[in-house]
């Protein structure tokens, strides 16, 4: 009942006829279907590696609900070598590595998709040499695999497979960069250790892998081994792995305790009947020391879910009156204004505070903080240090209470989740933060339901440093605002800042005297885009990240108020795959913005805008606009603009408008509108040609200007010019290319060409008056490549040339080291341009990647895009052979297939010109070239048999 694709990757002959038949396997089901046919290189879809799909975004990525499908899949390359069938319904997908880590996940069943015995593979570059694989236990198991030894910027293929035709389906797919607990280098970070268990069964051997050892009271190697880690806050630790009824599904557990390296065992135990827990209780931790956990089970058919449950406290300690965290008389041990305690809370011990103000001037440590404003005002003062190791709470049900924690001229630092809730009352709940260092290992939330006259603040002042290793959460669903405050300080945010209301004007960040806002990852607004970003004269937005693509937000937002103030920002994202920053809709830049590394993708609806007074600076390779600048305003100003990683600007100067005056600029690295049109006669003297490599638009709105414009060019050879007298800035009227001549010129490398007094724009690009000099590029309208049965058939074509003397065809079997094996006559200066071919005749069995080297008569060269061809069938066997070869004396020996007859030998040297040279049979299929005449040099001899034309080059030295 399926649709059915047919693809042919190369072998087709272009101008043959071919045939197409269609039937259908039992007369009770003939009817009526479509045809669709595709010859565009778009057409090879995932069902061929040549066409994988290229999965940009590699960072905790989804593919949406039963995305994919194996149905209408052919086989394709090598299987995985853990798979059990040959490649049956491969799919392909790609990837360039961003770090060393990579985990894939193909999921099925339920909605995620209907695929049945999923079998996983991942490949280098060439999609034949084997990372790992990993494949299905369970008919409908998803399936992981990883690596955490990738080469960051090389690109890696996924195949994804399922055994039997009758279990083709749809599936999702998953890839991070980050590893995860399949590995000990991804292992999950436990923080909560106070009596603490997952979620019924929310871990799961199914689709895990081997790693490390396996403990010493195992029966097995380790074999679908999941890993946990977490810092000791006591000595005393249990450990439990659960199974059975709503706990998990596993079968045969195994459980190990490990030192920070994962290898050196302090504890371990086994099942013994098939659904036990099993637990470790060891009371020889070091407080401060990294553990690892591991859970395994010994057999394929018993991998499932598990619960994990995790015990390190030791004491628990509960306010009974006001006063210093080291006075005894403050806690009690049995509850809220119990009996006072013989001592005071400390490593390994959690602290309960209600209704009482406890302050700290010491150094302390404690397992985890709650505090409840219940029971009156509850307060805790810190101008000492706190260690919390695990998480923090600040709670008030409904209170008339306040509830803070003040840290003035001290630090803090919770290990695990510190969070404000607020479910009600007329107080404030309130952090304040003052020339304090405090550090949030994970999420920073305020989560507020319900509550009125004052909000929810945290406020961070007088040079204090607040770093947020997770995401901060502003949460609103009822109640006063909630407003983090930044002055004179710096807040970093290692993930997501999160606004989430039911209403406008409810979430806030406020940024003043000179505060500054480090964000690594997103800010989400969501759906209305509610929350509001003030920020004040002075201070600064830094979007600085290694590990993450980020989205720029929009200035503008949701009801009244809820909108973005930038005043400076820097863009500092060294992510290896661009663009690096996204904006997700119009932004405007107030004082300064400070391009230092990554680039920043705008559009015409997601603009960038700088406004009269502000600033850019600090454009280069590494950092631009790819797409769209605007600038407010009639000062000179230099657009740091690029495209497809090409960082080329563009300025303005002189401008004759007033502040209202804006323009508006944009880099395009493709052949301009009309590029042969040009004017003539000229006032200015005609052109001969125009770049066809590159331009830029330049629109004038607002008041209207003249301006000074400059062009930049930053690889003098890529954008092909050699003459500095000869370049001319060249205008596009809207019907014609018009000479604007030119003023002044930097001719360097990287150079500018200036002209002046400019009232027309855009869009603008080099050109030339003359044929000899600045021949600026060829124009490829298309190169492509087509396998036959014993050769492979290259085919271009140029819209246009100026002083093209030839082209080098080179080759390479892996798409990095490339062979010149022939050269092309070039047709040298021509409007019209040329069509061109290049025969292969000795390809190697499957992928061998082309490209052009284009060379002008200056000796000036220019690298085509690579094309890839595939031949399943070598030519090699079928070849003549030559010998010797190389062949530094004046005869070389031809043979050929004894039960073949030839036809017509041909020689040709390296621009494809007919040679003629003498030569003599041997036998029927040997022959004496005399090659006395030739000059030293690559030529192909060509001979014509019955059963085809074919040809071996050789070397004369």
């Amino acid at each position: 009942d399926d649709d059915i694709v047919l693809e042919i990757v190369g072998g087709l002959t272009d101008g043959d006829q071919y045939y197409l038949s269609v039937d259908n396997n039992y007369s009770g089901y003939r009817g009526s279907f479509t045809l669709c046919l595709d010859d565009s290189d778009a057409a090879i879809t995932y069902d061929y590696y040549e066409g994988a799909v290229e999965l940009t975004d590699i960072h905790n990525w989804c593919s949406a609900n039963a995305a994919y499908t194996t149905y209408g899949a052919t086989a394709d390359k090598n299987p995985g070598s853990c798979w059990d069938t040959s490649p049956n319904y491969n799919r392909w997908f790609k990837f360039v590595a961003t770090t060393s880590f990579i985990n894939i996940q193909a999921k099925t069943y339920s909605t995620e998709g209907t695929v049945r015995r999923l079998n996983v593979a991942l490949w280098e570059s060439d999609g034949t040499t084997q990372v790992s694989c990993n494949r299905y236990i369970g008919n409908d198991d998803d399936v992981s695999v990883g690596s955490t030894s990738l080469t960051p910027g090389n690109t890696y293929y996924i195949s994804i497979d399922n055994n039997y035709s009758g279990y083709r389906g749809s599936f999702t797919l998953c890839v991070t960069d980050e590893a995860d607990y399949d590995y000990y280098e991804g292992a999950i970070e436990l923080t909560d250790l106070n009596n603490w268990c997952s979620a019924d069964a929310e871990y799961t051997t199914s689709g895990a892998t081997a790693d490390k050892n396996a403990a010493s009271c195992w029966n097995t190697s380790p074999y679908y081994n999941r890993w946990f880690k977490f810092t000791a806050i006591s000595p005393n630790l249990t450990v439990e792995a659960k199974t059975f009824d709503t706990e998990g599904t596993v079968r045969r557990l195994q459980l190990a305790l490990w030192e920070s390296d994962g290898t050196t065992q302090i504890a371990c135990q086994r099942y013994v009947g098939n659904d036990d827990d099993v637990s470790i209780s060891v009371g020889t931790l070091t407080a401060g020391n990294e553990y690892y956990i591991s859970v395994d089970n010994n057999y394929s058919g018993y991998r499932g879910t598990f619960t994990l449950c995790v015990n390190n406290i030791d004491g628990t300690y509960y306010s009974r009156q006001s006063g210093p965290w080291t006075d005894p008389n403050t806690w009690s041990t049995i509850g809220f204004g119990g009996a006072a305690a013989s001592d005071y809370p400390q490593t390994g011990d959690v602290a309960n505070i209600q209704g009482n103000t406890v302050s700290i001037s010491g150094n302390e440590t404690i397992a985890e903080l709650f505090m409840n404003a219940a029971g009156g005002p509850t307060d805790l003062n810190i101008t000492g240090n706190l260690i919390i190791q695990g998480k923090a709470t600040m709670n008030n049900p409904g209170n008339n209470n306040n509830s803070s924690i003040s840290i003035s001229s001290g630090t803090m630092t919770v290990g695990d989740d510190f969070a404000i809730y607020r479910d009600g009352g007329n107080a404030a709940m309130s952090v304040s933060i003052d020339n304090s260092s405090v550090t949030f290992n994970k999420a920073l939330t305020i989560n507020s339901t319900a509550g009125g006259s004052f909000g929810n603040t945290i406020s961070i002042s007088n040079s204090s440093s607040v770093t947020v290793n997770e995401d901060l959460e502003l949460i609103l669903s009822g109640g006063v605002k909630n407003l983090v405050t930044l002055d004179n300080s710096t807040l970093t945010v290692l993930k997501d800042v999160v606004f989430t209301s039911s209403a406008d004007d409810k979430n806030e960040i406020t940024l003043s005297n000179g505060a500054i806002l480090n964000l690594k990852k997103d800010v989400v607004r969501g759906t209305p885009a509610y929350g509001i970003l003030n920020c004040a004269s002075g201070t600064t937005v830094n979007f600085n990240s290694d590990d993450y693509l980020q989205v720029f937000p929009s200035s503008s937002g949701s009801g009244t108020g809820d909108e973005f103030t930038y005043q400076n920002v820097t863009i500092n994202n060294s992510r290896i795959t661009t663009p690096q920053i996204t904006l997700d809709g119009p932004v405007t830049i107030n004082e300064s913005f400070t391009l230092a590394n990554g680039e920043v993708k705008s559009t015409s609806s997601n603009l960038l805008t700088i406004v009269a007074g502000a600033t850019i600076s600090g454009g280069s390779a590494n950092s631009f606009v790819d797409g769209p600048l605007k600038k407010i305003g009639n000062t000179d100003f230099e657009f740091p603009v690029g495209n497809n990683n090409f960082w080329q600007p563009i300025s303005i100067a002189n401008l004759a408008g007033d502040a209202a005056t804006e323009f508006t600029a944009q880099y395009f690295e493709q052949t301009p509108t009309d590029d042969l049109n040009l004017k003539s006669p000229d006032p200015n003297g005609d052109l001969y040609n125009i770049s066809g490599l590159e331009y830029w638009e330049l629109s004038n709105t607002g008041t209207s200007s003249t301006a000074d414009i400059t062009l930049f060019w930053k690889d003098q050879s890529r954008s092909d010019i050699d003459d500095a007298a000869d370049l001319q800035i060249a205008h596009y009227t809207g019907s014609e290319w018009e000479n604007l001549g030119q003023s002044s010129i930097n001719f360097a490398d990287p150079g500018s060409i200036t002209v002046t007094g400019v009232t027309s724009f855009s869009p603008f690009t080099f050109g030339s008056m003359s044929s000899s000099v600045n021949a600026l590029p060829v124009e490829l309208v298309s190169f492509t490549g087509v396998a036959y049965k014993t050769n492979n058939v290259l085919s271009w074509q140029t819209a246009s040339e100026l002083n093209n003397d030839y082209f080098e065809v080179q080759k390479s079997l892996e798409g990095k080291d490339f062979q010149t094996i022939g050269l092309v006559k070039g047709i040298g200066t021509s409007s019209t341009g040329g069509l061109y071919s290049f025969t292969d005749y000795e390809p190697a069995k499957g992928i061998q990647y082309y490209r052009l080297k284009q060379v002008d008569y200056n000796g000036d060269h220019h690298i085509s895009n690579t094309i890839l061809v595939r031949s399943e069938n070598s030519g090699a066997s079928k070849f003549p052979a030559l010998f010797p070869n190389p062949v530094s004396g004046d005869q070389i020996t031809l043979s050929s297939d004894p039960n073949d007859q030839l036809i017509e030998l041909k020689v040709l040297d390296g621009m494809g010109k007919l040679i003629s040279i003498p030569y003599s049979e041997v036998n029927q299929n040997k022959w004496l070239l005399n090659i006395s005449n030739l000059d030293k040099g690559m030529y192909l001899i060509q001979i014509e048999t019955l059963n085809g034309i074919t040809g071996k080059r050789f070397i004369k030295q």
